[in-house]
This record gives structure tokens, sequence and C-alpha cells, in this order.
């Protein structure tokens, strides 16, 4: 009997911490919501957007979306390598859903945000996705086009940013996925853009009259 009701206590008590963290949870994420529109700050507004998504951890789809709108705030900033690390955000939690889910073979995804870490050294604090986020209702952008889309972006926007070397990193992401999945008509194109991306990371490195303003 003692044995019982000490288990109840235990489950009582577990479950009153887990509704005490989505309590908090929600009002975080109203308090940042309403707060989001009167905030000046450029600092301020990229730090609100990416606790956002923090909070969010619950759904892999609302983490992407707040990530989204990261990106957009720095697109409109004029901060491309802000863009770029956002992006590679959002392609990973991306293949994180898509080998979680295990519908098609997912072998030569990204199976750890540590393949990302020297572009984006935060990227390994990154929460990983809920287990039950495999049964939400997610936006079109979770499926192979989708993480490939999005690498490509922040393929961009690194260049942008003259963050070269950043760029074949990225590029070499792509690089391997086309060349396990054999689609080699896309490897040429991708040869191209790395031979194109490591003359101006040379250029770059001689002349020497790159500034870099790093956010994360």
């Amino acid at each position: 009997l003692y044995s019982r009701n000490k288990d109840r206590q235990h489950v009582s008590s577990s479950w009153c911490l887990h509704v005490h963290d989505i309590l908090g949870r929600l009002y975080r994420i109203i308090h940042y919501t309403i707060q989001l529109p009167n905030i000046k700050d450029p600092e301020l507004k990229a730090e609100v957007l990416s606790s956002l998504s923090r909070e969010c951890h619950h759904s892999v789809d609302l983490r992407v979306k707040w990530y989204q709108a990261l990106a957009n705030f720095h697109q409109q900033c004029g901060n491309w390598e802000e863009v770029g690390q956002c992006k590679i955000f959002i392609s990973l939690l991306i293949a994180s859903f898509l080998i979680k889910k295990g519908d098609t073979d997912t072998s030569y995804l990204p199976q750890s945000n540590e393949v990302c870490k020297l572009v984006c050294p935060n990227i390994i604090y990154e929460l990983p996705i809920s287990p039950d986020s495999i049964y939400e209702t997610v936006s079109i952008l979770f499926h192979e086009k989708g993480y490939m889309d999005t690498i490509h972006d922040g393929i961009e926007a690194m260049v942008k940013a003259n963050m070269f070397e950043e760029a074949l990193e990225l590029l070499s992401i792509l690089f391997d996925l086309h060349r396990a999945t054999g689609t080699f008509s896309k490897l040429i194109v991708l040869g191209k853009m790395m031979c194109d991306l490591a003359d101006k990371a040379g250029k770059a490195v001689e002349s020497n009259t790159r500034m870099f303003y790093n956010y994360y």
C-alpha cells in the first residue's frame, strides 16, 4: 500500500511539473509575441525571435517558422551571414524531421548537427526535435526538395556576406547528398560552383579586405 501511494505521488509530482513547464512556456510565448511589434532595437528583436523558436521546441513546424521570421528580419537589415545561419538551423530541423519520420531512405541526410558546427558553432546547442513532432501537420518545406532549397538559400546568403569558406562547407553537404543518391547531373553543376567559390575564397584571403560581423 505504501509503495502504491509513493508511486501515485511520484506520478502526480511529475504531472504537475509537466503542466508547470507547459504553462510557463505558453506565458513566455505570449509575452514575446505581444512584445515583438514594439521592439525597435534590431539586436533585441533578433534575440526575441530566436527565443520564440526555442520556446516552441514541442513543434518542429513552429520552430522553423520562427527561424524563417528571424531570417527575413536579418535579410531586411542586410545581415547576410545571419540569414545563412538561420537557413542552416532550418535545414537541420527539416533533416531531423525526415530522419525521425523514416518514410524514405534518409542515410544521405546529416545524422547530427555536428556536420555544420564549423559554419554555425551554436548549432550543437540546438534542442533535438520532439519525438511527437513526426505526428504533427507540417508545411511543404518538410521534404527533400525543401531541405535542398534551404541549403541553397544558405549558400547564397553566405556568398552575399563574402563568407565563401562557409558557403563551400554548405556546398559540400549538397555534394555528398547528390553523390549518395547518384544525381550526377547536379554534381556537375555543384562542381562548377565549388571551383567558383574556391576562387573567390582564395582572392578574398589574399586581399585581406573582409570585415566580419558575427551575431551568433
